[in-house]
C-alpha cells in the first residue's frame, strides 16, 4: 500500500470515518491541506519533501495533519513527530488524536515527550530531603543511598507548616515514594514553586546517568524508554531545537527517520535564535570561578592529594588569578560605553554591524583563554572523581561523590559555555584552529547595563544570529526525511518572503495558503475610530485610549485589550474611572494562567469583563464564545525600534538598497495584527468587534495596505 493513491485513499478513508463518527461535514481546506501534505511527503527526491501551510481559523489543521501525517510516516516505516509551542497544545494534540482514535480505525501509539528539566531527580530529591528532615528535625536521616529507610511519619501539624521549603520537599518526596506522584512536574497537584523545582531537577550535564544509584527508577528515563515504542512523538519545539543541538537522536528519533510536523510555526524562528544566542556577565566570572576552585578543593580531598590533580587544581587557580586583570579591564570599558535606555531600570549599547570596539574585543580573547584552560583543569579533577565514583564497591558510601560530581560537572560546563561566549566577542581566529568556532559575519551583538544593581552597575554582552535559519539550514531542514511547517499566520502582507529568510527554508519547500472556511463577513466588525492622536505622539495617544476605553468596553460584555508596551497599558489603566477599572483584569497584575481563569470565572457568574495585555495575549490565548467579544488593540504591533536584533536587520536590508521599512517592519506588523485579531473568532459559532486605535491604519497608504491582508471583516466607517 505504498503507492502515493493508496496512500492518498486510506487518508480520504479514515476522513470519511471520523466525519461519520461524529457527524460532521467535509470541510475543502482540511482535505486540502492533507493532500498537500501527502503529495510533498510521498516526493521520491530527498530534500524537496518539505512543506509550508498556512491554514487560517477554522481548517481543523491538528486533524488534518495528525490524519496525514500518521498514514505517511506509517506507509513510510517512519516516525511522526509533531513539535507544538506550548503544554496547552500538546495536550490539545493528544485529545484531537484520541478523537481520531475513537472514530476511526486507526491505531497508534502515541505520547508526550518532555525535556529533562520537566522531571524529578530522585537523587536530587534524596540529597535534598535528608537536609530537610534535618531542618524541620523529623528523626534520623534516611539510611544512605535507600529513598525510604528512617522515615518519620509526618503529623497533620507539620505538613501544614510549610507550602514550599523543608515541608513541601518531604511532600514532594513521600508522594513520590508511595506511587502517588510519577515525578512529572506537570502532574503535581498544587504549588510547585521554580525555585524548588530547581533544587529537585537535572540538567543534561548534571545527569549521572548509569553511575546513579536511583537510574532504573529516575522518571526521565523511564518516560525516555516509553517514547521509544511511539509511533507519535508530541514534543515542543525547544525539545526538537535542543535534539538537533545535540546531533540529532539524542533524545528524539534521528532526523532522517522520522517525518516532522511543526505547528505554531511562526514562533519558529525566535526559538532558533534563542538556542543560537550567547550571553555572559563580565564581573561575574571570577566569583563563578572561585566557586569552582572551591569544589576542586573539596573533590581533591575526597579522592586523596594525588600529583597530577594537584597540578591541575594549581594551574587553574593560577589562570583564575590571572583573569582578575582583564575582567576588570573589561567592566571599565562597558562602562565607558554610551548606553540607551531600553526600559526604567535598563540600558543597550548595540555594535552596528556586530564589531565591537578593539580594546574590548582583546580584553574578551584574553579572557575566552584564561576560562578555557580553567574548564580543562576542572575537566581532569572532573574526569578523576567520575572514576573514583566508578571504583567504589556496593557497599561503601556513594553520596558525597554523587553531589560533589554534579556540582563539578554543570561548573564545568558553565565555564566551557563561557569561554565560547567570550571566543564570539573574541578578534576572529583562523578557520584551522581546532575546536573553536569561528563567529559568523552576521550576528548581532550589544551590550546591556543593569542600572539597579549596588553598589556598581553590572554590565553584561549579549550575541544572538541575524538569521537563525542559516543553522536550521545546517541541522534540520536537509537531514529530515520530511517535514510540515503550519501555522494561521505565516505570511505578511500575503507573502511567505520573510518566513523563508528568518528559517532558511527558503524556496525548496512547497507552499499553500488555506482559507479559513468561516464567513468573517458576517461575523467580525472592524473599526478604526476617527479623531485619534498618533501613536507617534505618547501622551495624546495614551490620553484618548483612555477617554474612549469606558465607551468600547460598554459595546460588549467581555473582551481582550491589547498594547504594544507595559507603559501605555500602565498608564491607560491608571487613568481609567474606577467604575471601569473594576471590568478590567490587568497582565500585570497577576501571572497569565490565573488571570485567564480569574476572567472566565466572572464571565461564568454572568458579569462583565476585560483582560488587559501585550503581545503575549495576543497569540494562542484561547477565548471562545462569550469569554471574548470584543478585541481592542492600541497601536498596531509594529517591532520594537530599540530591539539589537530588529535594528540589525533593518540594517542588513539596507545594505542590500531595500526599503527596510516595507520588506521588514510592514510584513511583520501585518502578521502580528492577524494574530492579534485571530483572538475573537475561535470557532464556526463566535462572533464580535475588533477596534484599532491607530489612525495610521485609515490614514495612510500602508496602514490600508495592512487592513487589507486581514480576513475580509465587515469594515465599519
Amino acid at each position: 500500500m505504498n503507492q502515493p493513491d493508496d496512500i492518498l485513499g486510506r487518508i480520504e478513508d479514515l476522513y470519511r470515518q471520523w466525519l461519520a463518527g461524529v457527524g460532521g461535514e467535509p470541510r475543502q481546506g482540511q482535505w486540502q491541506m492533507m493532500r498537500r501534505m501527502a503529495e510533498s511527503f510521498l516526493q521520491e527526491d530527498d530534500g524537496s519533501r518539505l512543506a509550508v501551510i498556512e491554514a487560517g481559523t477554522g481548517t481543523g489543521k491538528t486533524l488534518a495533519y495528525l490524519l496525514a501525517g500518521t498514514v505517511c510516516a506509517d506507509a513510510l516505516e517512519k516516525k511522526l513527530i509533531v513539535a507544538t509551542s506550548t503544554v496547552m497544545l500538546q495536550e490539545q494534540v493528544l485529545r484531537e488524536l484520541a478523537n481520531i482514535a475513537e472514530h476511526t480505525s486507526l491505531d497508534i501509539k502515541a505520547g508526550v515527550v518532555k525535556g529533562r528539566g520537566r522531571y524529578l531527580c530522585p537523587l536530587k530529591l534524596h540529597q535534598k530531603r535528608a537536609a530537610a528532615q534535618g531542618e524541620l528535625g523529623l528523626g534520623r536521616l534516611a539510611k544512605e543511598g535507600a529513598l525510604d529507610a528512617g522515615d518519620a511519619e509526618l503529623d497533620d501539624e507539620t505538613q501544614a507548616a510549610a507550602e514550599d521549603g523543608s515541608g513541601l520537599l518531604l511532600r514532594l518526596a513521600d508522594a513520590w515514594q508511595s506511587g502517588e506522584w510519577d515525578g512529572d512536574c506537570d502532574h503535581w497537584v498544587g504549588s510547585l514553586p521554580r525555585s524548588l523545582w530547581r533544587e529537585v531537577t537535572n540538567s543534561r550535564v548534571g545527569c549521572l546517568r548509569d553511575r546513579c544509584a536511583h537510574f532504573h527508577a529516575c522518571p526521565f528515563f523511564m518516560a525516555r524508554d516509553a517514547s521509544r515504542e511511539f509511533d507519535l512523538l508530541v514534543i515542543n519545539q525547544d525539545i526538537l531545537l535542543a535534539d538537533l543541538s545535540l546531533g540529532g537522536g539524542a533524545i528524539l528519533p534521528l532526523p532522517e527517520e522520522a517525518i516532522t510536523v511543526i505547528d505554531e510555526a511562526h514562533n519558529l524562528a525566535d526559538k532558533a535564535r534563542r538556542w543560537a544566542s550567547f550571553a555572559a556577565d563580565p564581573g561575574a566570572f571570577g566569583r563563578f570561578g572561585g566557586e569552582v576552585g572551591e569544589s576542586l578543593e573539596a573533590a581533591l580531598r575526597l579522592l586523596g592529594d594525588d600529583a597530577e590533580l594537584r597540578e591541575a587544581a594549581e594551574s587553574y587557580a593560577e589562570r583564575l588569578n590571572l583573569l582578575a586583570s582583564p575582567e576588570d579591564l573589561l567592566v571599565k570599558a562597558l562602562s565607558a560605553l554610551k548606553f540607551e535606555s531600553s526600559t526604567q531600570d535598563a540600558g543597550l549599547c548595540y555594535f552596528h554591524g556586530g564589531k565591537l570596539p578593539a580594546q574590548i574585543l582583546e580584553l574578551c580573547g584574553e579572557l575566552h583563554a584564561h576560562l578555557q584552560v580553567m574548564a580543562q583543569e576542572a575537566c581532569k579533577v572532573t574526569d578523576a572523581l567520575e572514576a573514583a565514583l566508578d571504583a567504589l564497591a556496593p557497599d561503601e558510601p556513594r553520596s558525597r561523590y554523587e553531589a560533589l560530581l554534579i556540582d563539578l560537572r554543570e561548573q564545568t560546563s558553565g565555564l566551557q559555555e563561557q569561554a565560547v561566549v567570550m571566543r564570539d566577542f573574541s578578534p576572529e581566529l583562523d578557520d584551522h584552529e581546532q575546536g573553536v568556532p569561528v563567529p559568523s559575519q552576521q550576528r548581532v551583538r550589544w551590550s546591556v547595563q543593569d542600572k539597579k544593581e549596588t553598589p556598581a552597575r553590572r554590565f553584561g554582552l549579549r550575541s544572538a544570529p541575524l538569521f537563525p535559519g542559516e543553522r536550521l539550514n545546517l541541522i534540520l531542514w536537509p537531514r529530515c526525511y520530511a517535514a510540515l511547517c503550519t501555522s494561521a499566520t505565516l505570511r505578511g502582507l500575503g507573502s511567505f518572503n520573510s518566513f523563508k529568510l528568518e528559517t532558511g527554508i527558503g524556496e525548496q519547500a512547497a507552499f499553500a495558503h488555506i482559507e479559513s472556511p468561516f464567513p468573517y463577513r458576517d461575523m467580525v466588525t472592524f473599526s478604526v475610530p476617527k479623531g485619534l492622536a498618533s501613536p507617534r505622539e505618547f501622551k495624546a495617544h495614551t490620553n484618548d485610549i483612555a477617554h474612549l476605553l469606558p465607551e468600547l468596553m460598554n459595546e460588549e460584555k467581555s473582551g481582550l485589550i491589547l498594547f504594544a508596551s507595559w507603559r501605555q497599558l500602565t498608564e491607560v489603566h491608571k487613568r481609567l474611572p474606577a467604575k471601569s477599572r473594576k471590568l478590567v483584569l490587568s497582565q500585570d497584575a497577576f501571572p497569565s494562567g490565573r488571570l485567564v481563569r480569574m476572567h472566565k470565572e466572572v464571565i461564568d457568574r454572568g458579569r462583565r469583563s476585560y483582560l488587559m495585555g501585550v503581545a503575549s495575549f495576543a497569540e494562542g490565548l484561547d477565548l471562545p464564545d462569550e469569554y471574548c467579544r470584543h478585541v481592542i488593540i492600541a497601536k498596531l504591533p509594529f517591532m520594537v525600534p530599540t530591539d539589537p536584533v530588529e535594528r540589525a536587520l533593518r540594517e542588513w536590508y539596507e545594505e542590500q538598497n531595500e526599503d527596510a521599512f516595507r520588506v521588514l517592519s510592514l510584513p511583520y506588523a501585518s502578521l502580528k495584527l492577524r494574530q492579534a485579531c485571530g483572538r475573537l473568532v475561535r470557532n464556526e459559532n463566535d462572533y464580535g468587534r475588533i477596534t484599532l486605535l491607530d489612525s495610521r491604519a485609515a490614514n495612510t497608504n500602508w496602514g490600508r495596505e495592512i487592513i487589507d491582508s486581514l480576513p475580509p471583516y465587515r469594515i465599519e466607517q
